[in-house]
């Protein structure tokens, strides 16, 4: 059976993967990761792919593991500012957005240091309260969402005396 990786473009047998080291330690790498981040990854990786040729497996182990060390650390830290609480859907989304402007960053990137700047921003955004989970807009919407939340909404008024 012949696989092709779609962050790298490498064809090869599932024999011949399994078989090398890099590419072994690369799968397990992988299945470490958060279920979050684990969507973006392989695009992601991809940015790093060099014009003309493939990401070398050995390098791709690197990157994988850099980006693990990374996401399990809970925070980021920018340019000598204050840490940021970084959650894994914060990272996930930071590498979905450089993967959406890839014709904007020129390409192979070198190393994290963007997706570092993109995910501290966007987790001292959250920090800060400017960007709502669906779970805080919950309470923003203009009628209940199920029978439940009705009868809760109900019993609410019912207590103040509406």
């Amino acid at each position: 059976m012949l696989l092709t990786c779609p962050a790298c473009g490498c064809q090869a047998s599932s024999e011949l993967w399994q078989n090398d080291n890099d590419a072994r330690d690369v799968f397990a790498l992988y299945a470490s990761l958060p279920a979050e981040v684990q969507g973006e990854t392989l695009r992601y990786l991809a940015l790093f792919r060099p014009g003309k040729s493939k990401l070398s497996w050995s390098r791709a182990k690197r990157l994988m593991t850099e980006l693990r060390d990374l996401v399990i650390a809970g925070d980021v830290v920018h340019d000598r500012k204050p840490r940021c609480l970084c959650t894994p859907s914060v990272w996930a989304a930071a590498m979905a957005q450089m993967v959406e402007r890839r014709d904007k960053i020129t390409r192979p990137l070198p190393n994290h240091n963007y997706l570092v700047v993109v995910a501290y921003d966007m987790a001292q955004a959250a920090q800060e309260g400017s960007v709502q989970s669906p779970a805080q807009n919950d309470h923003h919407r203009v009628g209940p969402s199920s029978k439940t939340m009705s009868a809760v909404a109900k019993l609410q008024e019912f207590a103040r005396g509406q």
